[in-house]
C-alpha cells in the first residue's frame, strides 16, 4: 500500500487548497492500487497508482498514459469516462506512475445485482455507449500502452500484434508449472494456424480491453438504475472491437440489444474463440504469479486445455 504522504502530495498538488478528508481502497482490480478519496470541500476524486511489476511486459509500464489517453478520446464521443485530473510518474520510480480522474457517480455493476436493482434500461445505454468507443479509428493496431511506449505508430498487422504478446506471456509462463512447453507451443500454433482468418480485420478500432460487470458503473434510484460510465481502460487496444467479446464470456440481453448484433460470419466466430484463448493464456498466468489465485486460475487453465484438446472450431 502507497504510503498516505505521497498520495496527500499527488492530490495536494493538482487539487489547490484541499486535503483529504477520507480515504478509501477500492478493491476488484489487478494491476493497480486504487483509492476513492473525499475532499475537504466535498470532491470525491479516485487515484490509481501503478504498482512495480519486476515481470512487466513493457506496454505495462505505461498503462496510467493510455488510461489517460482513452478517457480523453472517450469522452469527446460521448463515451461517459471519468475526467482526467493529472497524470504523471512517481519521482521515487521511474516504473510507476499515477492517474487522478474525477469519480463517476455510482457503483458497479456487480455490486448492483446484489441489490435488486431493475437495470434493463441502464444495460441498453452502457451497450450503446461501447458501441460508440468501438467507433474510434487508430492509425496503427495494438495496445494504447504500447503504442505510448514507442510514441510512434506501428504498422503491424493485427494478427501479428496478438502473436507479439502472446509470445511475451509465454516467456514468463515458461519455468512455471502453469503450462508445459508443449502446451506453450500448441497454443502459439493455433494463432499462427488462423493468421489469413485475424487478418481480415483491416480497420484498428478502439476497444476497452476488460469488459466486465466490475468496470461498468451504475447509480441505483428508487429500485431503478441508470447507466454512470466505465473506469479502468489502461489495456485497451486497437483492434478488432470484438476483442471486448471473447467467445463464452457472458453479455445479458439488454447489453447485447443497446451493442448491436456480432458478426455470425465464421471467421468473426473463430476470431471470437481465439480471443478467448488469448484471455485464458494471460489470466492463467496474471491470477497464478501476480494475484496468487490458484481457484480462479484452475479454470483459466482448463479452458486453455480444452481448446488444445477439442480444437478452436469446437471452443
Amino acid at each position: 500500500m502507497t504510503d498516505y504522504s505521497l498520495i496527500q502530495e499527488i492530490v495536494s498538488a493538482r487539487v489547490p487548497i484541499d486535503d483529504i478528508l477520507e480515504m478509501k481502497m477500492l478493491k476488484g482490480g489487478v494491476f493497480n492500487e486504487s483509492y476513492r478519496l473525499t475532499l475537504h470541500s466535498g470532491k470525491a476524486v479516485v487515484l490509481q497508482i501503478s504498482p512495480e511489476l519486476p515481470d512487466a511486459i513493457s506496454y505495462e509500464l505505461h498503462l496510467m498514459e493510455a488510461e489517460s489517453e482513452v478517457y480523453r478520446m472517450g469522452r469527446m464521443r460521448g463515451v461517459p469516462f471519468p475526467e482526467v485530473i493529472a497524470q504523471g510518474r512517481l519521482s521515487e520510480s521511474r516504473a510507476r506512475s499515477y492517474l487522478l480522474t474525477s469519480c463517476l457517480p455510482g457503483m458497479s455493476l456487480s455490486e448492483a445485482k446484489r441489490l435488486n436493482f431493475r437495470m434493463s434500461d441502464a444495460l441498453q445505454s452502457a451497450g450503446r455507449s461501447l458501441r460508440k468507443l468501438h467507433s474510434i479509428e487508430g492509425e496503427s493496431f495494438g495496445r494504447v500502452a504500447a503504442l505510448q511506449e514507442e510514441g510512434r505508430a506501428k504498422r503491424s498487422g493485427w494478427a501479428q500484434v496478438l502473436l507479439d504478446e502472446l509470445q511475451e506471456w509465454r516467456k514468463r509462463i515458461y519455468g512455471t508449472e502453469i503450462f508445459s512447453e508443449e502446451e506453450c507451443e500448441s497454443v502459439e500454433e493455433i494463432f499462427l494456424l488462423h493468421v489469413p482468418v485475424l487478418d481480415e480485420v483491416k480497420k484498428p478500432l478502439l476497444t476497452h480491453g476488460d469488459v466486465w460487470e466490475g468496470n461498468l458503473l451504475v447509480e441505483g434510484l428508487r429500485g431503478d438504475c441508470r447507466f454512470s460510465g466505465w473506469v479502468d481502460a489502461d489495456h485497451a487496444m486497437y483492434g478488432d472491437p470484438e476483442f471486448d467479446f471473447p467467445a463464452g464470456r457472458r453479455f445479458s440481453t439488454d447489453f447485447m440489444n443497446g451493442y448491436g448484433a456480432l458478426s455470425d460470419s465464421e471467421s468473426a466466430r473463430i476470431r471470437r474463440r481465439l480471443y478467448r484463448l488469448f484471455y485464458a493464456f494471460r489470466q492463467s498466468y496474471i491470477l497464478t504469479i501476480r494475484m496468487h489465485d490458484e481457484a480462479q486460475s484452475i479454470p483459466q487453465r482448463e479452458t486453455v486445455r480444452r481448446i488444445l484438446r477439442d480444437g478452436i472450431d469446437d471452443a
